[in-house]
C-alpha cells in the first residue's frame, strides 16, 4: 500500500544519511558489507527460490570475500581517488571489479529486449547467476566505499559523502519522476513483458527530473571534473543505468516467480527492491568518477 511505502521511506532516511555522513570509514565499509549481505541473500532466490542451499553459500563465500579484500593491504586503492598505476590485477581488484559490473549494466538493456524469446540461456544458466549476483554485489560496495573515500579528511571531510548522496538524489529523483509521469501521463509501456506497469512517459519525466536535479545538486556540492560535458554525460548515463537496475530486478523475480526480492520492508519488499537501482547506477558512476577524475 502507498502509506506503507511512504512510511517506511520516512523512517529509511534518517537511517540512510546517518550511515554516510556520521559513520567514519571503516564503519561505513563494514554497515554497507551487512546490508549487502542481505541483498546477496535475496538474490540468490533469483537462481533457486526452493532451494536454500544457493544464496546460503553465496552469502558466506560474500562474507569471507569482504573479510579478506577489507584487511588485504590492496584495499589502500586510489588513496587519491584518481587512475590507480595498473601493476597487477591483484593491486587492481577493485578496479576490474567495478568495470566487469558497469559493463553487464551498460548491455544489460539487450537482456530486456530479447526477454522472453531469446533469454532460454538466463533461465538454464544458474552459476552464471550466482556468479553475476556475486559481482554486482561486491561491486557496490567497492563503489559506494571509493566514493566514501574522497576527499582530504582534514580539509573536506564530507567530500565523498557528499558525492554518496548526489547519487541517491540522481536515482530517487528518477524514481520519483517516473513515478508520478507514469501516473498522469503514462500510456506506452517501456518493457510490458519484464514490468508492465512502466511506461516510456514515466522513463522520460523521471529522466528530465533527474537530470534538472543533477545539474543542481552539482552546483551546490561544488562537484567538478576535468570535462562538463563529461560530467553532464555521466550524469545521463547513471540516471539511465538506474532504470535498468529496476528492470533487470523486475526481470529476475519475473522468472523465479516471485513478487518481492524479501519482506524486510512493508510495502517496499526486500533489500534488493530498494537497492536494485542503486545497484547499477554506484558502480557506473564511480568508474566514470575515475576517468573524470572527479572531485
Amino acid at each position: 500500500m502507498l502509506w506503507q511505502r511512504v512510511i517506511t521511506a520516512l523512517l529509511l532516511l534518517p537511517l540512510v544519511l546517518g550511515l554516510v555522513f556520521l559513520l567514519p570509514l571503516n564503519l561505513f565499509a563494514a554497515a554497507v558489507a551487512g546490508v549487502l549481505l542481505l541483498a546477496a541473500r535475496e538474490w540468490g532466490r533469483f537462481t533457486s527460490a526452493a532451494v536454500p542451499a544457493p544464496y546460503v553459500v553465496m552469502t558466506g563465500f560474500l562474507i569471507a570475500v569482504l573479510l579478506l579484500w577489507y584487511s588485504a593491504p590492496a584495499f589502500e586503492f586510489w588513496p587519491s581517488f584518481g587512475w590507480p598505476h595498473l601493476v597487477s590485477v591483484a593491486d587492481n581488484l577493485p578496479l576490474f571489479v567495478l568495470a566487469a559490473s558497469a559493463l553487464f549494466w551498460l548491455v544489460s538493456p539487450l537482456l530486456l529486449w530479447w526477454y522472453p524469446e531469446r533469454t532460454g540461456w538466463w533461465r538454464q544458466s544458474q552459476i552464471v547467476r550466482q556468479l553475476l549476483g556475486i559481482v554486482l554485489v561486491l561491486a557496490l560496495w567497492v563503489a559506494l566505499v571509493s566514493l566514501r573515500k574522497v576527499g582530504d579528511l582534514s580539509t573536506d571531510p564530507l567530500k565523498g559523502a557528499l558525492l554518496i548522496l548526489f547519487v541517491l538524489l540522481l536515482v530517487w529523483a528518477a524514481d520519483i519522476g517516473a513515478y508520478a509521469t507514469g501516473k498522469l501521463f503514462g500510456k506506452h509501456k517501456l518493457a510490458p513483458a519484464v514490468s508492465p506497469g512502466k511506461t516510456w512517459q514515466g522513463f522520460w519525466g523521471g529522466l528530465l527530473l533527474a537530470v534538472v536535479m543533477g545539474h543542481f545538486a552539482a552546483q551546490w556540492m561544488n562537484i567538478s571534473s576535468r570535462s562538463d560535458w563529461g560530467l553532464r554525460l555521466l550524469i545521463l548515463v547513471t540516471i539511465v543505468a538506474s532504470v535498468v537496475g529496476d528492470l533487470i530486478e523486475s526481470l529476475c523475480k519475473r522468472e523465479a516467480g516471485i513478487k518481492d526480492s524479501g519482506t524486510i520492508f512493508p510495502g517496499h519488499g526486500g533489500m534488493l527492491d530498494r537497492i536494485d537501482s542503486l545497484m547499477a547506477a554506484a558502480p557506473v558512476f564511480a568508474l566514470g568518477a575515475l576517468l573524470l577524475e572527479l572531485r
